[in-house]
């Protein structure tokens, strides 16, 4: 607060001459600059407006004349949707109907069968038994990698102050030297090396523009002139006909196909494809009992080999009873296994023989069904017994023997040799013995149990089988097949 009856006065006059000098030192330098653009660019920019209105003109009569093409499609292009499209996506929309059910069934048959049959059997085996198996198999992995580490890293800490730091070192001295030497080179050589490259373009340029222009335009518009003319007359006739006689070829083909060649095939599939399936049928039979006898020889060279190890830990340890076992066991493997290889090529030939009396049965029975479907009617009119009357041919299928395979025994007449295989069921032991030897035994067996003996009448029920079936089903099956053949049961009353 200032004493009443007091004034103050304050200068401004300088500041004002100042501040009004440094605007018009500001105007001048601004009108300095506007000339110097006006004087140095505004032409530049004169024209390049001027080239875009002059361009932007033409732009639009163009865009103009697009618009008049499309709206020139449209009626093309509705007459294209009702005519051609529709049609087209009614049979893509129908066919690809049919094609998902069809696949959606088959998914449905194969996803069953796979985790039915395979999937879940072989998952729940893994869980049973292979994951306790891998549990213990990556305990001892474990167990065995931690040594290895121990060694391995002992290894590695000696190697590496002997010979990766030397290394290194030497590697390091490497690479500053080589980037010294090139930083040097570049100091020396850069810059006339990419002056003569870029006069080097500049020069190419040059070349190819009096080329050009000299001689490949001219070659090139020939060239044109040429290639079209050869198109146009030669050429497009040439695609044309080539054309036509693929469509030819193909629809020819095709109706063949149809009419000729894939009737007879499917007449001989008919035919022959269950005579075929006989055999082939017969030939893997064959191959598998020869896989398995030579699995079961492997397997008793294992059992030889097993025993060959007891006989020597028993020898080393003092265990002569496991040395004992061991040797009974060799001789045993040994004996079985020549057994089993001998039965090899035996079984083999067999088989094949079988098997080509198969195929030769089914052969000629098919022959005989064919005859027997032949017959034919009298007209009424032939006089006495002979009009009206079907003649026809009934002759019986061709039953040829094989070579037996007696694992369910059989009953063997007297003054009746054949050939046959012996020991080939899978467990127990089968006894092949005349009639009374069997009756002796069973008789003395009934004694010793306290059972009847002596002129006590037995109530003994044996089961006759041939070739595996009951006698009594098999004469069953063969009543069967002959109503089937003629229609009429072979007994009568």
């Amino acid at each position: 607060m200032q004493p009443s009856g007091t004034s103050v006065e304050v200068d401004t006059g300088k500041a004002d001459k100042k501040l009004s000098d440094f605007f018009k030192s500001a105007r001048t330098q601004f009108e300095k600059l506007a000339d110097y653009l006006d004087k140095n660019f505004k032409p530049i920019f004169a024209d390049i407006w001027s080239g875009l209105e002059r361009e932007s003109i033409e732009l639009a009569q163009i865009l103009g004349g697009v618009f008049s093409d499309i709206m020139s499609l449209s009626e093309p292009l509705k007459a294209y949707f009702i005519n051609d499209f529709t049609p087209l996506m009614q049979t893509a929309f129908s066919t690809l109907g049919k094609i998902g059910i069809g696949l959606f069934d088959s998914f449905n048959k194969v996803f069953s069968d796979i985790w039915n049959v395979a999937v879940f059997p072989i998952l729940q085996n893994f869980i049973t038994v292979g994951l306790p198996l891998m549990a213990d198999f990556g305990t001892q992995v474990w167990n065995t990698l931690g040594v290895l580490f121990d060694n391995i890293k002992e290894i590695f800490d000696t190697l590496w102050n002997g010979v990766a730091q030397p290394v290194l070192n030497a590697l390091k001295t490497l690479w500053c030297d080589t980037w010294q030497s090139i930083s040097d080179f570049w100091n020396e050589w850069g810059q006339p090396i990419f002056d003569g490259i870029n006069e080097g373009i500049t020069t190419t340029k040059n070349v190819f523009l009096n080329l050009w222009e000299t001689v490949l335009k001219p070659v090139f518009d020939k060239l044109m002139d040429v290639a079209d003319g050869v198109w146009t007359e030669h050429l497009k006739p040439l695609l044309d006909e080539f054309l036509d006689f693929v469509g030819t070829l193909i629809t020819s083909v095709l109706s063949i196909y149809n009419k000729a060649i894939a009737p007879v095939v499917n007449w001989l599939v008919s035919i022959l494809g269950p005579i075929v399936s006989s055999v082939l049928g017969k030939i893997i039979k064959i191959v598998g009992n020869v896989i398995s006898n030579i699995i079961d020889a492997v397997k008793n060279i294992i059992s030889a080999l097993k025993g060959v190890v007891l006989f020597i830990a028993g020898v080393f340890t003092g265990d002569w009873k496991k040395a004992w076992q061991g040797v009974k066991k060799i001789f045993k493997g040994v004996w079985d296994a020549l057994v089993d290889i001998a039965k090899t090529p035996i079984n083999l030939i067999i088989g094949l023989i079988n098997g080509l009396t198969g195929a030769v049965e089914d052969a000629l029975n098919w022959i005989i069904d064919g005859i027997n479907e032949l017959s034919f009617t009298t007209p009424d009119w032939l006089p006495g017994d002979l009009g009206g009357q079907t003649f026809g041919f009934d002759l019986s299928q061709i039953d040829i023997p094989e070579i037996p395979k007696l694992a369910q025994g059989a009953v063997i007449p007297p003054n009746s040799e054949f050939l046959a295989v012996l020991g080939d069921q899978k467990r127990g032991t089968n006894i092949e013995a005349p009639l009374d030897t069997i009756t002796q035994a069973v008789l003395q067996a009934l004694v010793s149990y306290g059972g009847a003996g002596g002129n006590q009448k037995i109530s003994v029920t044996i089961p006759l089988t041939l070739n595996g079936r009951t006698i009594t089903q098999i004469v069953i099956d063969d009543i069967n097949d002959y109503i089937k053949r003629n229609g009429r049961s072979p007994i009568r009353a």
